[in-house]
């Protein structure tokens, strides 16, 4: 299964709204954890085991001002990769947590043969780019075109 969808808000970080948050978060974050939860658990009943993908980005590596909350939610898909693909280990004063913390192990996809990686492209020529060129010239007052014009020389 790939949780491929995503949207993207090109906005400096003092200008970005909380409705802007909350819409990316809805579709970025939620859709992707939804999207594994729900393939993990038919995975696992089917007992084959099987492969999962998440749609990080290269803002979820580092950070930009401009695109502050989409490079939160794509830092936010890298965790629950790796929340969701790791066979949990805790350590001797962990076990002192009140929570049930072999269900927490149980509840990991590894152990059922299911794998689950993220893939992290740079900017990609999409419609989404388009948007975010048309933004950026908007905001920097420069042309449409700028921004596509350096991701197709640093391709």
């Amino acid at each position: 299964m790939v949780a491929n969808a995503g949207i993207a808000v090109w906005k400096p970080f003092l200008e970005t709204t909380e409705a802007d948050w909350d819409k990316l978060h809805a579709v970025n974050v939620k859709g992707t954890f939804f999207c594994y939860k729900h393939a993990g658990a038919q995975m696992i009943a089917q007992g084959h085991g099987g492969r999962i993908i998440g749609a990080s980005s290269l803002a979820g590596k580092r950070g930009t001002s401009i695109m502050a909350a989409y490079s939160a939610t794509k830092f936010a898909i890298r965790s629950l990769t790796q929340s969701a693909g790791k066979l949990q280990t805790f350590n001797a004063e962990m076990t002192r947590c009140p929570i049930n913390l072999q269900r927490l192990e149980a509840m990991a996809f590894g152990p059922h043969g299911i794998t689950v990686n993220a893939y992290a492209p740079g900017p990609i020529e999409t419609p989404m780019l388009q948007y975010l060129d048309s933004e950026n010239a908007a905001l920097t007052q420069g042309k449409t075109g700028d921004l596509l014009g350096i991701v197709n020389t640093e391709s």
